[in-house]
């Protein structure tokens, strides 16, 4: 373990003075270097307020302002908003989408309870504008004869492409029989009715199966992301030609698929900077089992996606990148409730994990958001326990560039990829990478720890290299291979099934 990261506070908004339990955020830099931080607030008679604060290069905080009010049509239970998604356009104007439902979630006593709905605010010359209900679900539901009390557009995500505004998201409800990943944009000079974009079947399964949905601008392309549970797959359809896709697999790894007697703890975090793309995908489908899928895009390659197996459960997880380095910011573990920054490579793995706290106090964070274009500043949530309060905090990083790294060279590169087919039913291959002659070591563990087998033992020339494992005579389950080359190692793990 490394030293501990410093987050210096440059402002505090507390929530006794808006009695509002501070969520998601949206922290946005324009093209001047100038920082927006968008938030929602209530009032106390129940309006719901966007509400902006700005800073000068992240540096110095003005007071918030406000940009939308809201006012719930009905006053028979209260409203929560949820999750503001900011993009820019060319202009350097804000597009802005909030979603807001009634309270309390999942009541079905209510003759009026509402689907999700979803507002959307944007800067007209001089003056900010509130269009209300430009999207909602419940059209879908009715045009799929998908009977449910209540369902919700969950998540929202909009990004600015080719100077239009495009939105996708997820809904569900309990009662439902199918679930959607769900389609808009503003192409046309208005917001289209939301559209199933994907559909999944529940048939017998009582369970939400679609997650983690992120909508990404890369370069000149379009993708929409999501992680389909059942399968235990990430999926993706990507717009092109006024038309998108048709779905295809990114990553396909079975393991234990989600039911309603087996839920997975889901999380999802997303960065791009319009030419690089990170993704990441926590997912926790049985006890002592923390595995973080990461998914990474640069313009002109390929999708390649990786796991980490983490050592505890995280309710919130964020990536960000800097140069070829990718940050996870891993926030408010199960067992400890401490959070961490873990700075990783491609074809390193996890190369160094250091704690974060605050300049004042070791904080409990609940959340915590970077910009769209860099690492500095960031805005995160927490909770103080004594005295009931939650904190909307924005900060700096003081040592992220500081965290210790191995002494391993890019010259001595190594890449392990995985495992191909995964699952396993007789045999697989296992490819690697060398960027210069090495002892290699590649072995075979049990989900005990136990050794398997030796695939490799030798010195290797640099290059590209791969071997093939027969495992005819393994019991059913997950196994990981890890190679060793000098002080380095990786590991990486498969499934063998009948």
């Amino acid at each position: 373990m490394s030293q501990n990261t410093i987050i210096e506070e440059l402002d505090v908004l507390d929530s006794s003075a808006s009695s509002f339990y501070y969520g998601r955020q949206s922290l946005i830099s324009d093209n001047l270097g100038n920082y927006h931080l968008f938030y929602i607030s209530h009032s106390t008679s129940d309006f719901l307020l966007i509400k902006r604060m700005t800073a000068d290069n992240g540096n110095t905080w003005e007071q918030p302002d406000t940009i939308s009010v809201f006012t719930p049509s009905s006053s028979s239970y209260r409203f929560l908003a949820l999750a503001p998604s900011v993009t820019m356009d060319e202009n350097g104007n804000f597009h802005i989408l909030y979603e807001y439902r009634g309270l309390p979630l999942y009541h079905t006593s209510y003759p009026d309870y509402p689907p999700s709905h979803i507002n959307y605010v944007y800067w007209a010359i001089d003056h900010w504008v509130t269009e209300v209900d430009v999207i909602n679900d419940d059209e879908i539901q009715i045009g799929q004869n998908n009977p449910s009390t209540v369902s919700y557009l969950m998540d929202n995500q909009i990004v600015n492409y080719q100077g239009n505004q495009y939105y996708a998201g997820h809904d569900y409800a309990w009662w439902a029989t199918k679930y959607n990943i769900v389609y808009s944009d503003n192409s046309l000079g208005e917001w289209l009715p939301g559209s199933p974009l994907y559909t999944f079947d529940l048939g017998n399964y009582d369970i939400r199966i679609l997650n983690a949905s992120s909508i990404v601008k890369n370069n000149d392309s379009l993708f929409a992301v999501w992680y389909q549970s059942h399968d235990c797959r990430v999926e993706m359809k990507s717009f092109g030609g006024g038309d998108w896709s048709e779905t295809s697999v990114i990553y396909d790894d079975y393991y234990i698929p989600e039911t309603a007697v087996n839920p997975y703890h889901m999380s999802v975090g997303s960065f791009s900077n319009g030419t690089d793309t990170r993704i990441t995908m926590f997912r926790k489908p049985e006890n002592d089992f923390n595995e973080l899928l990461i998914l990474s895009k640069s313009v002109n390659m390929p999708w390649i996606t990786d796991t980490l197996m983490l050592d505890n459960t995280y309710g919130f997880v964020s990536p960000s990148l800097l140069g070829d380095t990718t940050f996870l910011f891993l926030v408010n573990s199960g067992g400890e409730n401490r959070s961490y920054l873990m700075k990783y490579l491609p074809g390193y793995g996890d190369i160094s994990k250091s704690q974060l706290i605050t300049s004042e106090i070791e904080d409990v964070f609940l959340n915590l958001v970077t910009p769209d274009k860099s690492m500095n500043p960031l805005a995160y949530t927490v909770f103080d326990e004594p005295s009931g309060t939650y904190y909307l905090k924005i900060g700096r990083l003081g040592n992220a560039l500081g965290i210790e790294e191995p002494s391993v060279k890019n010259e001595n590169r190594v890449i392990l990829s995985q495992n191909y087919p995964n699952p396993v039913t007789n045999t697989t291959s296992i490819a690697y990478q060398l960027s210069s002659g090495s002892k290699v070591r590649l072995s075979v563990y049990n989900s005990f720890g136990n050794l398997v087998t030796i695939l490799v033992d030798e010195f290797k020339a640099p290059g590209n290299h791969s071997v093939n494992l027969n495992t005819t005579d393994f019991a059913n389950g997950i196994y990981f291979y890890q190679i060793r080359v000098n002080d380095f190692s990786l590991t990486k793990k498969m499934v063998v099934m009948p």
